[in-house]
């Protein structure tokens, strides 16, 4: 079966590839989102596939600089409250002995991930006196884990202040530095191992920010990288669009994540794939590996596009337009026009429903969001509010999420009351 798109353009882009600089793409998709208004992203993007190399991402005109305030000032890896009434949060002593004395604040899934990183890097690198840097440390968790591998030499960096005060209070040594990697403090480093765990998509100079790393590195040293796998986004399909959101700018393969770090000068020593858990119950595909600064300037080689990447976006195209009509003709069986509702998620997920369902058409009353980090922002005018500010008003409430609706729904229970009408998402299960 194919799945090519008549309606398919080519455009001249409005950012290069990233991976080889062609200024000219083909459009798989337009994303319609409601981002907060203060941000000032675009409530349109495109989503491109690379004519020359097929190499598939955003085509976004947002500058670096502008991605690192916002991570700086709102980034969510640093929102310490996201699980705080979540209860299966792990507070063993197992973690603690890991994480330091400071109850961990990700999710339970998310830290089962980064300690597999740990027990991995720790399971090749035998020497655990070697500096490490992990570039985009977020609070600290695998900095954690490292430490309880045996690690001794660890160093965080974030461009948020509020990330980085908390991983210095995880572990003991730890250093934690505020700041990007694309343009280190002075006298930073060198390392002899880099860990860029689910930051390579997030970044719109990704040649710089590779380069950034190389320049880190000391003689002999490493990079451990790790994305998500754009090739089986469709094979793990939850919610809708899921993976073109404000954040994931960038959609990789593993031939392509190759090709990217040879021709900046990388070797490369080993590559894996796997899946990792995104929530409770849900996986999520990555790939990972690990790379050396090569003896020699790479040779020029001939460009193959990526057809498999191509193929496997344009799938998850049509079956997440097919996930999000079901939705809406779920909502449009308990919702009519002009009603007044609110949307429990200031996440990506609400960002689509506001703009794609019949939620456009109704009116929304509030925003609720648990994270300080969001409380305050405005979508399309509309503001996020606390739970707490939520009870005080009547209007059915619409639960944003997917992967988290269960635990949504217990809290939006406790805070609001069982008398509260909630209208959850309906998606068909069997697929």
């Amino acid at each position: 079966m194919t799945f090519a798109n008549q309606t398919e353009e080519e455009k001249e882009l409005g950012r290069v590839c990233p991976v080889c600089k062609n200024s000219s793409g083909r459009i798989l998709h337009s994303q319609e989102i409601s981002a907060p208004d203060e941000f000032g992203i675009s409530p349109r993007f495109d989503i491109v596939e690379c004519t020359k190399c097929g190499m598939i991402f955003s085509d976004t005109v947002i500058e670096q600089g502008a991605l690192d305030d916002l991570y700086r000032d709102h980034s969510k890896y640093a929102d310490t409250s996201i699980f705080s009434l979540s209860p299966v949060i792990d507070k063993s002593e197992s973690n603690k002995q890991d994480l330091g004395s400071v109850d961990p604040p990700e999710a339970p899934w998310d830290l089962e991930r980064l300690k597999k990183t740990a027990q991995y890097l720790a399971s090749i690198i035998p020497d655990k006196s070697i500096r490490v840097l992990d570039a985009g440390c977020a609070t600290g968790a695998l900095l954690g884990f490292l430490a309880g591998q045996g690690f001794s030499t660890l160093t965080g960096l974030d461009p948020s202040p509020v990330a980085t005060a908390e991983a210095s209070k995880r572990v003991d040594g730890i250093t934690a530095v505020t700041g990007s990697f694309l343009t280190p403090p002075t006298n930073f480093g060198p390392f002899d191992l880099i860990i860029l765990s689910h930051v390579l998509e997030h970044i719109t100079d990704v040649e710089g920010a590779v380069d950034a790393l190389r320049n880190l590195l000391a003689p002999g040293g490493s990079i451990y990288i790790e994305v998500p796998d754009a090739t089986r986004y469709v094979d793990y399909l939850v919610a809708p669009f899921h993976d073109f959101n404000t954040e994931h700018i960038n959609h990789f393969s593993i031939s392509i994540l190759n090709r990217l770090l040879v021709n900046r000068g990388f070797e490369t020593k080993e590559n894996k794939s796997s899946t990792i858990y995104c929530s409770a119950n849900d996986e999520y595909p990555v790939v990972y590996g690990i790379w050396t600064v090569a003896p020699a300037e790479p040779l020029a080689q001939s460009i193959v596009p990526d057809k498999v990447l191509a193929e496997g976006i344009r799938r998850y195209v049509i079956e997440s337009r097919e996930l999000l009509n079901q939705i809406d003709a779920g909502l449009r069986n308990v919702i009519s026009r002009k009603d007044s509702v609110m949307i429990w998620g200031a996440g990506q997920l609400s960002m689509k429903l506001m703009r794609d369902t019949i939620l456009s058409d109704t009116n929304i009353a509030g925003i609720i969001d648990i994270s300080p980090q969001k409380q305050g922002l405005h979508f399309d005018g509309v503001a996020v509010i606390s739970p707490e500010m939520a009870a005080a008003q009547t209007s059915p409430v619409v639960i944003g999420s997917i992967h988290h609706s269960d635990l949504i729904g217990e809290t939006a229970i406790k805070v609001l009351g069982k008398e509260r009408q909630l209208i959850y998402l309906e998606i068909d299960t069997s697929r």
